[in-house]
């Protein structure tokens, strides 16, 4: 489950000016794209590794 700042950070988008499809921002890069699913966190599968791997990371380190 992600992190509810990770949450927001995705979840706020704005509007593209030119065509009116709304932006997000990547959780794992901060980039702007526009997300395929209504539930998509990252802009690529490379982001959603990296961001899987850190939070994999993080939780066997809280474990020990």
């Amino acid at each position: 489950m992600p992190a509810a700042d990770e949450t927001l950070k995705a979840s706020a988008h704005s509007v593209c000016h030119a065509c009116g499809r709304p932006t997000f921002r990547c959780a794992e890069c901060n980039k702007t794209y526009y997300p395929a699913r209504k539930d998509a966190l990252t802009c690529s599968t490379r982001c959603r590794v990296a961001r899987h791997r850190r939070l994999q990371a993080r939780a066997a380190k809280e474990q020990q």
